[in-house]
């Protein structure tokens, strides 16, 4: 045991030189002692030698100052500690020195980002329990903050979703976490509202999407949102769910239904009546009293007839009116709420 504990201590020992060794090697001429040992204290933290030194000489030749480095290098290390990654705090650093962003306004993105992550990273913990599984779904959502949606849109979308995987094995549960988070991204980076986006995860997940339904529903929304709008075609999405249209009908055009006509008659009493929603009116009539109806919700309104009665009715909510004829009454009526109504008359 106690050779054990000497090798131990050997090693430990070996790393700590060579990483002196190389920070005073590569930073001497140009960082003060001090921050030569923070930048030690960033690589026994657990950030590679190679992304320390080079983020303290890039810092340095944009003339950060000593106080400046150091909080960068804090907070690096306390990212770390905290189990979030550290090369999207640094990736921030090189692309505000690379626009030549002031110093300060540099710090105060990197903060933006590790606070971004640690929200992330603690959503993600609430909904899954192994540590790679935290890491992936918690890396996602960090994605999604910086897509547009907020960290209360988040939060919710997280209770939604925690409502749906508490029964699931964790294997299914992280998928369908992570397709939803997916969706999420891709639907706010295409424009979508953090509220529509909201509206419309909620929906699939009241109706019970699975994993891979929720993946086509984001296929489905990326492909459609190529027209444009993509804040309405997600409102339309929601709507649709929510009246229980399949994933794989999403965004057609017949969303509103499917079309066909209708027809009836009746010898001694009323005419039978048609309906059809994306087509011609049906069309009745009687022998003995009134003229049948019609309607249709997206074309021309139906027609009837009654030889001793009163005339069809015919309706239309987006197109002409129908028309009605009667030989030995009142003519029928026709009405359209888009377009011109249109009344028959009497022989």
């Amino acid at each position: 045991m106690k050779k054990i504990v000497e090798i131990a201590l050997t090693v430990l020992f070996c790393a700590t030189v060579a990483c002196a060794d190389e920070v005073d090697e590569v930073l001497a001429g140009m960082a003060n002692e001090q921050i030569r040992n923070t930048t030690r204290q960033m690589i026994q933290a657990g950030i590679s030698s190679d992304d320390a030194i080079k983020m303290i000489q890039l810092m340095l030749s944009n003339r950060f100052s000593q106080q400046t480095v150091q909080r960068a290098q804090e907070m690096l290390m306390n990212a770390v500690r905290e189990g979030l990654p550290a090369e999207p705090i640094m990736n921030k650093a090189y692309e505000g020195m690379a626009k030549k962003v002031q110093s300060e306004t540099i710090v105060q993105a990197m903060e933006t980002v590790r606070s971004r992550y640690a929200f992330a990273y603690r959503q993600a913990g609430l909904l899954m329990k192994e540590t790679g599984q935290v890491r992936s779904l918690g890396n996602l959502m960090a994605d999604t903050l910086s897509a547009g949606m907020g960290q209360g849109d988040m939060a919710i979308l997280s209770g939604r979703l925690e409502e749906r995987i508490t029964k699931r094995d964790k294997d299914q549960a992280h998928k369908l976490a992570t397709e939803t988070f997916r969706t999420a991204r891709d639907m706010a980076r295409l424009g979508a509202s953090p509220s529509s986006v909201i509206d419309v995860i909620s929906q699939a997940l009241r109706h019970q999407y699975s994993a891979q339904e929720m993946e086509t529903l984001r296929n489905s929304f990326m492909h459609n949102a190529r027209q444009g709008a993509a804040d309405n075609l997600a409102k339309s999405y929601a709507g649709e769910i929510g009246e229980g249209k399949s994933v794989q009908g999403l965004g057609s055009p017949d969303a509103a239904g499917p079309s066909g006509s209708g027809s009836g008659s009746g010898s001694g009493s009323s005419g039978g009546s048609g309906g059809s929603s994306d087509s011609s009116g049906g069309s009745g009539g009687g022998s003995d009293s009134s003229g049948g109806a019609g309607g249709s919700s997206d074309g021309s309104g139906g027609s009837g007839g009654g030889s001793d009665g009163s005339g069809g009715a015919g309706g239309s909510s987006d197109g002409s009116g129908g028309s009605g004829c009667s030989s030995d009454g009142s003519g029928g009526s026709g009405g359209s709420s888009g377009g011109s109504g249109e009344a028959g008359g009497g022989n």
